[in-house]
């Protein structure tokens, strides 16, 4: 018997299967006919879920439960259910994995501009470590043996290495049990209003946090919109998936304000987790009776607006590196050698 995997399926599988499900559909074939031309294809991890997925549409189970079962995510089984009962599913499985694509895509492009500067900065460290445990030891036995009288400059550098040898290790552990530390915190929720309170009076993160919980609000809302589902449930959806505590409160209070009665416009007025203008897209949205698509283009908008602006500022971490390394090198160099060609001189 083939029951509910605990394998979740990666974006880019949800994005694939589904993209491929559509294209099927669309073209005329049943959805079991889909699943016997996709199985063929599939290897892996895919292969196992689209036999899982097959075995559970041929027992009767209803297909929003299958697409459960097979480890799709949460937002894509509602659109799902939602299609199924409302609409077409080979468009409700396009916008789906339109969806998952903009996930990847904005994924992708982050970790593509990060690498490069992360790669350098683990590199500068290694370079670190190997100078103060193994070059500049060296050097500190050959000023010792020979007496010499050294710089300031060398002073300095001989100062932080033997607190370095000297409290390496309690340093190591305090800095690993306050990441643990931190990290459990935040897992738990304990830090994240904390958090969210000092991100307020900091305009720039501030203004980042805005517009990153802005993206996920209206790029979430807006597809499970445009996919027939009603917007009180959509908006719970969008609460279910939500990590941060404060965005999970602050869903929370419009979810009470819709249920008072207010329209979504109006209850964005009083809200200070996501960007100012988000209210009146909304409102105007509203009125022209599109903001399933209002929503989605704004997301995307503001999306690209992010990615254009931290590419533009993450250029610069590789020059100034850079310029940090040639910094210490050129200060390493003068403090460590002087010494060494004043006793060249001597000898």
């Amino acid at each position: 018997m083939i029951t509910k995997s605990n394998e979740h399926l990666s974006l880019k599988e949800q994005e694939r299967l589904l993209t491929r499900l559509s294209q099927l559909l669309s073209q005329g074939y049943s959805f079991m006919q889909a699943l016997d031309v996709m199985f063929v294809s599939c290897q892996g991890k895919e292969r196992d879920m689209m036999k899982r997925l097959e075995y559970f549409i041929s027992t009767g189970t209803p297909l929003m439960e299958a697409f459960q079962k097979a480890s799709f995510s949460t937002d894509v089984v509602l659109i799902i259910a939602q299609a199924e009962t409302h609409g077409n599913l080979a468009e409700a499985l396009r916008k789906a994995s339109e969806w998952k694509r903009r996930q990847i895509r904005f994924k992708a492009e982050l970790r593509k501009a990060l690498t490069y500067p992360f790669i350098l900065f683990v590199v500068i460290l290694l370079i670190s470590y190997l100078l103060f445990q193994v070059v500049i030891p060296q050097f500190s036995y050959l000023f010792e043996v020979y007496d010499i009288e050294v710089p300031v400059s060398t002073t300095v550098i001989l100062y932080l290495v033997g607190i370095l040898e000297q409290y390496y290790i309690p340093v190591v552990l305090t800095l690993f049990l306050i990441l643990a530390a931190v990290l459990f915190g935040w897992k738990k929720g304990v830090l994240q209003d904390r958090v969210a309170q000092v991100v307020a009076r900091c305009r720039w993160i501030n203004r980042w946090t805005r517009t990153f919980f802005t993206i996920m609000f209206c790029t979430q809302l807006g597809y499970l919109l445009q996919a027939n589902v009603p917007l009180f449930h959509a908006l719970q959806q969008v609460l279910h998936t939500a990590g941060s505590v404060h965005f999970k409160k602050t869903l929370e209070r419009i979810e009470q304000e819709l249920m008072q009665g207010k329209c979504l416009s109006e209850a964005l007025k009083q809200d200070d987790v996501f960007v100012p203008e988000l209210s009146a897209v909304v409102y105007h949205a509203e009125k022209n009776g599109q903001l399933a698509q209002h929503l989605v283009t704004y997301g995307q908008y503001l999306e690209s607006e992010v990615l254009d602006r931290s590419l533009e500022r993450l250029k610069w971490i590789e020059p100034v590196l850079l310029l940090m390394v040639g910094l210490v090198t050129s200060y390493l160099f003068f403090a460590l050698f002087r010494p060494v060609f004043q006793l060249i001189e001597a000898l």
